[in-house]
């Protein structure tokens, strides 16, 4: 399936997006809570001649798999056939639907969602240099607010191919930092305190780690 395109103008029909989306949602989260599951969110773009619908699920306590995507799917799938029999304009149509867990790509912008993910990795960009891990590194999400985060255990963001190319100079030399390996890519890992960080320091904050999904 090919990347989803967010509508900006949509066909005039009896049903408006904002209440599109809210029903999308509401029959998400019906079909997610009979798995114990929640909804993080939904998008409605167009894909040529159907519509596409895309549910992002959650499960706080273990990484979301890809059976329980598609369990929630089916689920979902029968929700949104039995609401077009009852309004055929609700939604304007065929459509394609993708139910997704989050990854990396995703951004945290604010209290929700740093309570959500609290206890994640999460990289960290900022628009001016903080301590000694500069303004790229990743580090534990504590929790936050609308206005500040609070991280822990932060690491120096390094790009693993120039690790590598370093590594490869002084093969023999024993180092004096640890290293960890997440993902494709690799960290320095110094231990700090907690650390409370401004929001409008903050460039983007995304998850950066790799138990969001199960094996």
């Amino acid at each position: 399936m090919g990347p989803f395109t967010q509508l900006e103008v949509y066909m005039v029909t009896n049903t408006s997006l904002e209440q599109k989306l809210n029903k999308l949602r509401d029959l998400s989260e019906q079909a997610a809570a009979d798995f114990s599951l929640e909804v993080l969110g939904v998008k409605i773009g167009q894909q040529g001649k159907y519509r596409t619908f895309e549910v992002c699920i959650y499960d706080r306590k273990e990484p979301v798999g890809l059976t329980q995507c598609e369990k929630v799917s089916r689920a979902l799938d029968t929700l949104l056939e039995a609401e077009e029999v009852n309004d055929p304009t609700i939604f304007g149509g065929p459509y394609l639907l993708e139910v997704v867990s989050p990854g990396t790509d995703r951004e945290l912008k604010n209290s929700y969602d740093f309570a959500v993910f609290a206890g994640k990795s999460v990289r960290v960009k900022t628009r001016e240099k903080v301590g000694t891990w500069g303004n790229d590194f990743v580090a534990t999400l504590l929790g936050g607010s609308e206005t500040q985060v609070t991280l822990s255990d932060l690491h120096v963001y390094e790009d693993k191919s120039a690790t590598k190319k370093r590594a490869s100079t002084a093969r023999h030399r024993k180092e004096t930092t640890d290293r960890v390996e997440d993902g494709n890519l690799a960290v320095a890992v110094q231990n700090d305190p907690e650390m409370v960080i401004e929001l409008s320091n903050i460039f983007k904050i995304n998850l950066y780690s790799d138990d969001l999904k199960k094996n």
